[in-house]
């Protein structure tokens, strides 16, 4: 009886994940504006959308198919618009022609007295 209601509760778990996390997507929007759709698993959007780190890295991940994110998706990325959380779509869309320039550091200059 035990285990039944174990599989049961698994089932209606599995079920309320899929309904409150289902149809989340990934749009990427790259430099020539050309829209690139990616479907979000149930389980990937319920760790992206509870876990802040997480949803970094993801989208970094996503991104890098196309192009190096140069700033913090998650602070810099949604104050200038690079990335754009829609929750009554469920869509997440990452438009790379918002992308900031590389900042080019120059290389650390280690004085000779310290050689």
């Amino acid at each position: 009886m035990v285990v039944i209601g174990v599989l049961v509760a698994g089932q209606i778990m599995r079920r309320l994940d899929n309904r409150r996390y289902g149809r989340w997507q990934v749009n990427v929007i790259d430099d020539d504006g050309v829209s690139h759709l990616r479907d979000l698993s149930p389980q990937k959007a319920k760790q992206v959308l509870e876990m802040p780190e997480e949803k970094s890295v993801y989208f970094k991940g996503v991104a890098g198919t196309w192009e190096r994110l140069n700033c913090d998706l998650i602070t810099e990325g949604v104050q200038t618009g690079l990335l754009i959380e829609d929750f009554e779509n469920r869509c997440f869309t990452i438009d790379l022609r918002l992308n900031p320039p590389p900042v080019h550091s120059t290389s650390a200059h280690v004085p000779e007295e310290v050689l």
